[in-house]
């Protein structure tokens, strides 16, 4: 996963909708209980290069290869490791661990993740998720099992990258599988995701069961009620 040309044009495909809708959340989070933070699914440092310039201390956690290359190019003075939330099994434990930008969903196995992450936490640690339903694929706003397009982008020297999804459903274990095709001049590269969703009682249920008490929950970034949203935010304590 992200890989090739899904790792370089990832950020940019984000970038081109302006700054990160859940910077501000981050931010909130953050300055409750300022310390050393893990952000797990960092990529190339999309999120962590605000936070660091803003003064927090952010460590980052991913198991793209590429992804990492790139961020180590971008912050070299920053702290990149690669691997994964389910294999981190070392000495050190943090403040804060942050699951931005869906990356929650991502994980083959989000429970196992997130009892691995309360062991990484201080006693009086905290944590971020952020996770979201896919309402255009569950109320058929895009058609299963056919390609469409998905990202564009143009680069200065004029060369169009493209992206199309095509997906399919796991209904009985809430599972959306994704399916991208990347083009840009003349290279293509096409690669597979499998993302979990949780109804936002199921998410609760989820943390709580992994040893985490909810303290705040946001609906859209603030923009409506937990319960009617489609973006779950999630600040929760050990």
């Amino acid at each position: 996963m992200y890989q090739d040309l899904e790792a370089e044009l990832h950020d940019l495909f984000w970038e081109q909708h302006g700054s990160p809708a859940e910077l501000p959340f981050l931010k909130e989070f953050l300055s409750q209980a300022p310390g050393s933070t893990l952000e797990v699914g960092c990529g190339s440092g999309r999120l962590m290069t605000p936070l660091l310039k803003a003064g927090y201390q952010v460590t980052g956690i991913d198991p793209s290869q590429a992804m990492i290359a790139l961020g180590r190019e971008k912050l070299p003075a920053a702290e990149f490791i690669l691997g994964t939330l389910d294999e981190l099994d070392f000495s050190r434990t943090f403040q804060n661990i942050i699951i931005p930008a869906f990356t929650l969903q991502l994980i083959p196995d989000p429970e196992a993740a997130l009892k691995k992450a309360a062991k990484h936490l201080l006693p009086s640690g905290q944590l971020y998720t952020t996770t979201f339903l896919p309402w255009a694929e569950l109320e058929k706003e895009l058609p299963e099992n056919k390609w469409y397009p998905d990202e564009e982008f143009i680069a200065e020297d004029g060369r169009k990258a493209t992206l199309e999804t095509q997906h399919s459903f796991d209904p009985d274990y809430q599972l959306l599988h994704r399916q991208h095709r990347y083009q840009w001049g003349e290279r293509s590269h096409e690669c597979r995701q499998t993302l979990h969703w949780f109804e936002p009682s199921q998410l609760r249920s989820l943390l709580e069961t992994c040893g985490f008490k909810i303290v705040k929950a946001y609906g859209d970034f603030g923009e409506t009620s937990p319960e009617e949203a489609q973006i779950h935010t999630v600040f929760s304590s050990l």
